[in-house]
């Protein structure tokens, strides 16, 4: 078997180690058989039970755990009440503070999947794959996130949002968007008349003609009030020395 954090997180899976002695007698089972494929492997399905109860169970265990329709029915409405809804949570938040909630959760999680002691140890900047990440430890962040923020994340999040800022962003754009800005009310204006001015017929020259003259004035008038109040300046840089000392003498009264 693999070394302790792999150990562990097997452990977590429902998964537990075997010893060389039993691994070789079900090695000798399985070549005594028939079937073309046999996985000899010791489950633990008090924690597959535990997994399925939060959402968390691999789709292919999924069917080795059966609960009495009574007990599952009582632990759906005892886990329902229980679920965050963080759009809740983070409701009258600044976008700083929601941001915050959602790294921490994000870093307990990290934290539980690789067997760090520490949460606060771990860099919100710094790449997945640099603090021991790989594609099963990606998928069990997935699924343990999902459970928690009752989202459906895609299976590749942790390399498509490779550090748990990324990730929390993420969360945050999911569970919390921001409002899109209203647009201006000219620019809904200028939506219908951008509508009216294409029903006007190719042939009807002399209306497309008198709506073009309209436009230029309006959009002439418009740039010139927008326009800065330097111009002036420019009128003085082109200016000759005749002409300065004339209006020098204009601005003194100068006879």
């Amino acid at each position: 078997m693999a070394g302790g954090a792999d150990t562990n997180r097997f452990a977590r899976a429902g998964i537990l180690p075997l010893s060389p002695d039993e691994g070789t007698a079900l090695f000798d089972a399985a070549s005594g058989t028939d079937e073309a494929l046999l996985v000899p492997v010791l489950l633990d399905t008090a924690a597959l039970r535990s997994r399925a109860a939060d959402g968390t169970l691999s789709g292919m265990l999924r069917g080795l755990v059966k609960a009495a329709p009574g007990k599952r029915a009582a632990s759906a409405s005892a886990a329902a009440p229980q679920e965050p809804d963080w759009a809740a949570r983070l409701a009258g938040l600044t976008r700083d503070e929601q941001t915050h909630r959602l790294v921490e959760l994000t870093r307990a999680h990290v934290a539980s999947v690789l067997g760090h002691g520490t949460p606060e140890a771990i860099e919100p900047d710094r790449p997945f794959k640099e603090i021991g990440f790989d594609s099963l430890t990606a998928l069990e962040l997935r699924n343990r996130l999902g459970a928690a923020t009752g989202l459906t994340l895609p299976a590749t999040l942790v390399f498509d949002h490779p550090t748990l800022n990324a990730t929390a962003a993420l969360l945050l754009d999911l569970v919390a968007p921001e409002p899109a800005t209203a647009a201006p009310p000219v620019l809904a204006e200028l939506d219908r008349l951008e509508e009216a001015l294409a029903a006007v017929p190719d042939g009807d020259t002399a209306t497309r003609a008198r709506v073009r003259e309209r436009l230029q004035a309006l959009l002439a008038g418009w740039s010139g009030a927008a326009r800065p109040a330097d111009d002036g300046d420019e009128e003085l840089d082109d200016a000759t020395d005749s002409e300065l000392f004339a209006l020098l003498d204009d601005e003194l009264d100068t006879p």
